[in-house]
């Protein structure tokens, strides 16, 4: 077993390359899914119960992020890049049930994407993943934050789950919901999971059909993935829609 410190210190990596390790993720289950294909044969209505299942995961995930995202705090911990960084602490709206929303977010998304498959082996594949990940960048975090605030972060966590929320000392967040803060921060995840989606149903499809069949939908939603990111991504460098946003 790893020390608390190994584990700290492995975070920090993490942290930094979170973005990207869901990359690894998606390619192990694509092999899975084509190498190691479940035996399992679905009926036809148990496929549709899984795949609303799935549905409902990933568009409450993004939900919870959006909505954690829309109405922080400025300066706080909630969407950094490279390295913690915090001047406020959050403790409310999402906050105040869980001290991780983002990560738990992440954890239903990738559920849901998880169910999409069809595929056991992916699914605890996901969970798998997730622990080994987000629980060194937890304590990172953790360690990170006590440092930074002392007594008030220990207070907070004694009263708030780690990760699965816990909605008995829920404090409404008064701050506004900002959809261009929301736009601004959420729509490379969105893409990146719209992206993941498309491929894990396309290997499932090849998987199914033994080889590769064109379809038009293939196209369309590549389209439309590239035209809302790239519209996104012009709108954040090349114009003031979202400049006075965080």
């Amino acid at each position: 077993m790893l020390s608390e410190k190994r584990l700290i210190e492995q975070g920090a990596f993490f942290f930094r390359y979170r973005g990207q390790l869901p990359v690894l993720l998606i390619l192990l289950a694509v092999i899975l899914m084509l190498y190691y294909p479940t035996a399992v044969k679905w009926a036809d209505e148990l496929q549709l119960i899984i795949y609303i299942l799935a549905a409902i995961f990933i568009s409450n995930g993004h939900i919870i992020r959006a909505t954690t995202v829309g109405n922080r705090f400025k300066h706080s911990s909630g969407k950094n890049r490279s390295h913690h960084y915090a001047e406020n602490l959050n403790v409310l709206g999402w906050y105040s049930v869980t001290r991780n929303p983002l990560y738990f977010a992440n954890f239903l998304i990738w559920i849901g994407l998880s169910l999409v498959t069809l595929h056991s082996g992916v699914l605890v594949l996901t969970c798998i993943f997730f622990w080994l990940i987000y629980r060194p960048i937890i304590l990172s975090e953790e360690s990170y934050l006590t440092e930074k605030f002392k007594s008030k972060y220990s207070e907070w966590a004694k009263s708030t789950p780690v990760f699965f929320p816990s909605w008995k000392n829920f404090q409404k967040n008064p701050m506004p919901l900002s959809f261009k803060t929301i736009l601004k921060n959420e729509y490379p995840g969105i893409c990146a999971t719209l992206s993941c989606l498309f491929i894990l149903i396309l290997t499932k499809e090849i998987r199914g059909s033994n080889g590769y069949f064109y379809c038009t939908w293939h196209l369309v939603f590549l389209i439309f993935i590239f035209f809302f990111a790239g519209t996104m991504k012009f709108l954040k460098h090349k114009t003031h829609y979202f400049k006075s946003e965080d």
